[in-house]
């Protein structure tokens, strides 16, 4: 029933599109995926696996350009991974501009956060996890959004009115723990489930150098704690979802060469209140080596104060990186970082690399190892996941 839907809203956006066809705006891509896994998997998983994935993207404008609606799908044939054989509607709103107000209602995608290793303020969308393992892919969220723009700052006030559970590896792919996730026996802690009502506001301002933002979210945690259960099959694992109350804050500051940065949360889950906190800096060395070349210098700190007690990564952490932009005509990057556990010396690597071939091909490649991590450490899961990854992308 819901792929009729998704196929009767796509028709009918694209016959109201094609109307006026100067308003009509159509993009996307398609990307083959390739992976390779070092090491066989914690359940004797394969070592490889490719996917195809499709990323179509549409909008339509009106009214001088005041009001548009955007539609935004993914699509993704995985070639292990059923869980990862998946769809979402990204993006899927319609948005009225007036002078100093902006209203938002659909399925949106939102970003909180100024810190490169982790996204600790980030909460409106739930995490895509079979897409990748750094939390950077989202689900699409039903929302209503009014952005008040004011000389005092910007006002965002969010209702959010179903919740999406967290997606999670099947029995074939990667990331995952010895036990299977049940998502189909999720836990809540509202007797409303998917249907409690979110709400959140978001206001920031820039003062000279500085950008501050203070944000406070009420409802279901986008980050479940797991609960075994035991039935006539044996052991499961399932979700568990519950309400929170976080409030929190952003700043960032350019001074020159230096670019600092601070997350912060203060937040309340049942009758446990706790604080974290993200923070560091990134130095810029612009034109390098007598080339057009930036390199970009990254130390970021992490910390929890639950210490062992929290589901959480990042509870006592540094992170080193270092950020290679090329500046040349194809877009090349590069980003690499090593994150080390302060209490257990557990550490992981990482590299991102880009490059545009030509005016419609580009790829990406990514590697990450992990290594030493205890039992008693959330990434110990991953210590058999080392990876390569190389995608490549066709824009149209």
């Amino acid at each position: 029933m819901k792929s009729i839907y998704k196929a009767l809203f796509f028709i009918a956006l694209i016959g109201h599109c094609y109307a006026d066809a100067n308003h009509f705006d159509m993009r996307g891509n398609i990307a083959v995926n390739g992976r390779y896994f070092f090491q066989e998997g914690i359940n004797e998983q394969e070592n490889q696996a490719i996917s195809l994935s499709l990323s179509p993207e549409f909008s339509y404008q009106w009214n001088d350009n005041a009001d548009q609606i955007v539609l935004s799908l993914f699509g993704r044939v995985d070639q292990k991974d059923a869980q990862r054989t998946h769809s979402d509607i990204g993006e899927a709103y319609w948005l009225h501009a007036q002078d100093d107000w902006i209203l938002k209602l659909g399925v949106g995608k939102v970003f909180w956060g100024v810190v490169e290793s982790q996204h600790l303020v980030d909460i409106i969308n739930q995490t895509d996890n079979v897409e990748g393992v750094d939390g950077e892919d989202k689900l699409g969220q039903p929302m209503a959004q009014l952005t008040l723009l004011k000389e005092w700052g910007t006002l965002d006030l969010f209702w959010l009115p179903y919740f999406r559970e967290r997606s999670f590896p099947g029995k074939e792919g990667r990331f995952r723990g010895p036990f299977l996730i049940d998502n189909q026996e999720a836990l809540y802690q509202s007797s409303a489930k998917q249907q409690h009502q979110d709400f959140a506001l978001r206001w920031n301002k820039q003062f000279a150098e500085m950008d501050i933002a203070v944000s406070y979210f009420d409802g279901t945690n986008r980050n479940p704690d797991f609960v075994s259960l035991f039935n006539q099959q044996g052991l499961k694992i399932v979700p568990f979802y519950s309400l929170i109350q976080q409030l929190g804050l952003e700043l960032q500051m350019t001074q020159d060469d230096w670019l600092w940065k601070l997350e912060t949360v203060s937040r309340r889950e049942g009758n446990d209140n706790y604080f974290a906190l993200s923070g560091g800096f990134e130095y810029t060395q612009y034109g390098v080596f007598q080339t057009q070349s930036d390199l970009g210098y990254l130390v970021e700190y992490h910390f929890d104060d639950r210490h062992d007690k929290s589901k959480a990564v990042f509870d006592k952490d540094v992170f080193f990186g270092m950020r290679w932009a090329l500046n040349d005509e194809d877009s090349s990057t590069l980003l690499a970082g090593v994150l080390v556990d302060m209490d257990n010396q557990g550490h992981s690597f990482s590299m991102e690399a880009s490059k545009r071939l030509s005016n419609h091909l580009s790829v990406n490649a990514e590697m990450r190892f992990f290594d030493a991590y205890p039992p008693t450490d959330a990434i110990f899961i991953l210590n058999q996941d080392d990876f390569a990854e190389i995608e490549l992308i066709y824009s149209f």
